[in-house]
């Protein structure tokens, strides 16, 4: 019985994937970054923080990206403002719908929606992480980490929220970290296979942040 579920695990598992990979495509935050600093960069700094070297010869400085109000935002907000924006008074911001395909745009805002993730007690990379979330996490715990994924509803599996802060105050570091590697219970696979023990670190990273 044990064997017949996680078979339905990985087959559903790859049929999502497959399903979601044309939309990851369209939010891939590692391509963003490339497009980010192509057209953003010179004025809001490669950090999102008004650094660019265009800044100072503006008359109206660039907004803060890693500001609160902007963080808050998801991909697709984030997605209508870059691309739809009419400049106002108070702002040089352009309307880079007028320049840009709507999936380029798409991916600056994911990237853009990552600038200023919380950092962690230890090392990793959170947009590498993202991505590896994504392709390998989603189907059970959801693409926002809820533990809402297509896999868990389907299978009446209970699995963790990540994005709860209570849960977030009291798991370790290391706890999620010997999870991703090891495993744990009947559906949580163990991941030191298939994951570089950096990708481990970097998807960890990445849940971690969820929580806070």
């Amino acid at each position: 019985m044990k064997i017949t579920r996680i078979f339905f695990v990985m087959l559903f598992g790859f049929l999502f994937l497959a399903i979601q990979t044309q939309a990851q495509k369209m939010a891939n935050p590692s391509v963003g970054k490339h497009l980010y600093r192509s057209y953003c960069g010179i004025c809001h700094g490669n950090d999102g923080k008004t650094k660019g070297p265009l800044a100072e010869k503006l008359d109206i400085q660039p907004v803060d990206l890693t500001d609160s109000a902007y963080q808050k935002m998801n991909v697709d907000d984030l997605s209508d403002l870059i691309g739809q924006y009419n400049a106002k008074k108070g702002s040089m911001m352009p309307k880079w719908g007028e320049a840009l395909p709507e999936p380029n745009i798409r991916k600056i805002a994911s990237y853009i929606h990552l600038l200023s993730q919380p950092g962690l007690r230890f090392s990793g990379d959170l947009r590498r992480g993202r991505e590896i979330f994504k392709s390998s996490c989603s189907a059970c715990h959801g693409p926002r980490g809820k533990g809402n994924g297509v896999l868990a509803r389907l299978l009446k599996v209970k699995m963790v929220d990540f994005t709860d802060q209570a849960m977030g105050q009291w798991i370790k570091d290391e706890e999620i970290l010997k999870v991703v590697r090891d495993g744990r219970g009947d559906f949580m696979p163990s991941w030191k296979e298939a994951l570089s023990e950096n990708e481990i670190t970097d998807v960890s990273a990445y849940v971690r942040s969820l929580g806070r």
